[in-house]
């Protein structure tokens, strides 16, 4: 991820979790967004829209376990960062957290696959 894109790691977890939709409805931003986001093949908005509001969500329980101390504590500011992106960086930072997500649901997945065929054995 580039350094424009970094502040998504410094939000606190309970701004991530507890205003989802706010932060999505921010990256999805305006029609001309949504027609930066078509431009990159993501044809269906409204799938779109729900994958982004379920990784952010994860991403926020995921975070509040971790206990990690963040910059960010305030929603205003974090829509304020996300509002000043480009298109083109809102566009990649959706891709961004929606890969985070799927590569910790596979991760999850192959653990409990792994540990069921331990058991099994």
């Amino acid at each position: 991820m580039n350094n424009e894109l970094d502040f998504i790691n410094n939000i606190d977890a309970r701004v991530l979790f507890e205003h989802y939709q706010s932060l999505t409805e921010a990256i999805l931003g305006n029609e001309d967004t949504k027609k930066e986001f078509v431009k990159y093949e993501h044809y269906d908005l409204d799938y779109l829209k729900y994958y982004l509001e379920a990784s952010i969500y994860f991403l926020g329980e995921t975070r509040d376990g971790a206990n990690r101390d963040v910059e960010i504590k305030d929603l205003n500011k974090a829509l304020e960062l996300i509002n000043n992106l480009s298109n083109r960086a809102k566009v990649a930072l959706a891709g961004h957290i929606i890969l985070w997500f799927e590569d910790i649901s596979a991760m999850g997945a192959y653990n409990t696959l792994f540990r069921f065929l331990g058991k099994k054995q």
